[in-house]
């Protein structure tokens, strides 16, 4: 006897959001400033970066070191004019004239804002040590500067807090067929075959009344009336293609699937609700939960639905409120929606546990 083996598997996604600001600082006449006093700063404008380009920052050059300890180094200063508690990660570099890139240049990675307190004061990142003046000035000045002005580059990522999904990706369920008796070498076979399945095309599967009786109810039925099919052991499928029925047919005798069939899936789902073969229609609403994109999720919500599959149509609301800025926009997925408006108030619970 069969056994088929539900496995329930939920999981959910954090997520850190990532914002990327670029600044780039150009001083004319640097070679003017070079031979600068220890401590005497260049200020750039303030600027603005952040998760929502709301932070004001400003840089400090110091040509001639910002204390003597580093009277012959440059030093830069990165300084934030506003409260800041995330992660972020910042890059300062000094801009070549060929395009290649930066080797004069220094990172650092500040995880919260009682760390930058703890390097600083006054929300201030200090590197005294950016670059020796005689490397900058005499070594390498036609590499950095362009007619006499030089390029500051700062780049910092914010990692804007943890970000949770709405609610848990909707329950998987994977199905192990545990036989006691092996049917593979029967599948797609004529060798004690009894029965025929004519599709269209004329195409003709030989099956085995009995195995395909025992795992559908549909069938039995079909096999059991006193009808043509019965009295000539040939059985018109007019509504399921070839490649469709082949798959239906091979979890029959072996409780499998081809690996990909993606393709496929939603024929594939339909067929197995229309013979009533659940561990089928499990593997498939599985593959179709899998492989829910921008693009389908319309009519794999018409197809749950009208099939009663509730873990499908469950996941199809729920991605459609992950997504429904991008839905909003897509003509594909309003045509798909209109014979589906009576879910509206599925999808606005869907929509309210996702910004409750």
């Amino acid at each position: 006897m069969d056994q088929h083996k539900l496995c329930l598997r939920n999981h959910g996604e954090t997520r850190t959001e990532i914002i990327e600001c670029t600044y780039d600082w150009t001083i004319t006449n640097f070679q003017y400033h070079a031979r600068g006093d220890v401590g005497q700063s260049i200020e750039s404008p303030v600027f603005k970066a952040g998760p929502k380009n709301e932070l004001r920052w400003k840089l400090y050059l110091y040509p001639g070191g910002c204390i003597e300890d580093h009277n012959k180094d440059v030093s830069v200063d990165l300084c934030c004019l506003d409260e800041y508690s995330n992660c972020i990660n910042i890059f300062i570099a000094i801009a070549r004239n060929d395009g290649k890139s930066c080797d004069v240049q220094k990172k650092l990675r500040i995880p919260n804002s009682s760390y930058l307190n703890q390097i600083s004061n006054q929300n201030r990142c200090l590197f005294p040590d950016f670059v020796k003046r005689s490397y900058l000035v005499e070594k390498a000045s036609d590499v950095y500067f362009n007619e006499g002005s030089l390029k500051l580059k700062c780049h910092l990522i914010f990692g804007n807090g943890l970000v949770y999904d709405p609610q848990p990706t909707t329950t998987l369920l994977s199905i192990e067929l545990d036989t006691t008796i092996d049917f593979k070498q029967f599948f797609d076979s004529s060798k004690f075959s009894d029965a025929k399945l004519v599709l269209n095309g004329g195409t003709e599967i030989a099956v085995h009344r009995i195995i395909l009786s025992a795992c559908s109810p549909v069938f039995a039925a079909m096999f059991e009336k006193n009808m043509k099919e019965q009295r000539e052991n040939r059985v018109e499928i007019t509504d399921v293609d070839a490649k469709v029925m082949r798959e239906v047919l091979r979890f029959v005798y072996t409780g499998k699937v081809n690996n990909d069939i993606k393709a496929i899936a939603s024929n594939l789902f339909e067929a197995a609700d229309k013979y009533a073969i659940d561990g089928l229609k499990k593997t498939c609403e599985n593959s179709l939960i899998q492989g829910l994109n921008l693009m389908n999720v319309g009519n794999i919500l018409e197809i749950a639905d009208r099939h009663g599959a509730e873990a499908l149509k469950t996941a199809a609301l729920n991605f459609i409120a992950v997504h429904v800025e991008e839905l909003a926009n897509s003509e594909m997925f309003r045509t798909s929606m209109r014979s589906t408006c009576h879910l509206l108030g599925e999808m606005l619970n869907a929509l309210k546990l996702k910004y409750k």
